[in-house]
């Protein structure tokens, strides 16, 4: 069982980044333009021993991405946040849900077995090079 990370966070961020309209990277970058969410393996990870065609293999166990959701800071605190609940949203109420975007096709195109939203783990300032955002970090659980 192998895990290609780079694979990974490149189909979370074209799905995430197709279905919510706003710019997605696959990494963390040094200056943003907001909106914009950047996709970045979730630690720890946990590696174990796995039989791969008979020979024992060391193989990532229950890899994790958080999607970092990072928008303005804006004087107006409410209407910042009741922007970044509609990221958090889903069943459908928000064009820009990044739940409702990764259930859409929980194999990322075939990149893995599956994926889910398990938990949002930080809501509030997010900073960037020194220059401090407000966002949420999204959870997702891969299966390989």
């Amino acid at each position: 069982m192998s895990v290609n990370v780079t694979a990974i966070r490149q189909a979370l961020a074209t799905q995430v980044g197709a279905a919510t309209g706003v710019t997605t990277l696959p990494y963390m970058p040094d200056q943003v333009t907001v909106p914009v969410i950047a996709v970045l393996p979730w630690l720890p990870w946990k590696y174990g021993l796995v039989l791969d065609g008979g020979l024992p293999a060391l193989a990532v166990m229950d890899p994790a991405f958080h999607v970092v959701i990072i928008i303005s800071r804006a004087q107006d605190i409410a209407a910042v946040q009741a922007t970044l609940d509609g990221y958090l949203a889903s069943g459908g109420v928000s064009a820009t849900s990044v739940p409702d975007a990764v259930l859409a096709d929980p194999t990322l195109g075939g990149t893995v077995s599956s994926c889910e939203v398990s938990m949002v783990d930080q809501y509030g300032p997010i900073p960037v090079a020194g220059q401090d955002y407000f966002g949420a970090r999204v959870c997702v659980q891969v299966i390989p």
